[in-house]
């Protein structure tokens, strides 16, 4: 079976292929993404962020921003714009709005600035405003992740076809 676009057949994808997919589909946030583009993505770009952290801390011992180094604080800039597309793909597979990606830009916050610079911003608040802020992330962010680890809606649905292609065979030969 081939993809939507007619490109590659999906199920003999090894990981690496899974990995970089989302690259070449930088920033496309139409259609669908499977489970296994998503996943393999995030450990990929989970495996070289901790090896360029490493040697950025370890060999370089350069810190630019928050907790990043110069390999670091690259490989992350390069990496916002087709994980939140491949979020938004992965969404659009279980039948929801690319909207719910929009919960991760936090993250993205805390990961380039650093946990010591939150603190100071937190400092000033009320606490009660942390703890509902906190909790509320973090409930949504629960929400998200059970949305992308959900099996995809099968055949097409409002987002565009089934990324692995028609179910059964009557569809292939109608």
């Amino acid at each position: 079976m081939r993809d939507a676009k007619g490109a590659e057949p999906l199920e003999n994808l090894n990981p690496v292929e899974w990995a970089i997919r989302p690259f070449r589909r930088y920033a496309d946030f139409g259609g669908r993404s499977p489970r296994a583009e998503y996943w393999w993505y995030a450990v990929f770009v989970g495996i070289v962020g901790f090896l360029l952290g490493a040697i950025d801390g370890g060999v370089l011992h350069t810190i630019i921003l928050g907790t990043l180094g110069p390999l670091g604080l690259a490989f992350t800039v390069a990496c916002i714009l087709p994980s939140v597309a491949v979020l938004v793909r992965r969404l659009h597979d279980t039948e929801r709005n690319g909207w719910w990606a929009l919960v991760k830009i936090p993250s993205y916050g805390l990961i380039m600035t650093g946990t010591s610079t939150t603190v100071g911003v937190f400092e000033a608040m009320p606490m009660p405003i942390i703890v509902v802020a906190v909790i509320a992330w973090l409930g949504v962010g629960i929400t998200v992740f059970l949305f992308v680890i959900s099996e995809g809606t099968g055949g097409p649905n409002r987002y565009g076809p089934d990324p692995y292609g028609p179910a059964d065979l009557e569809e292939v030969f109608a």
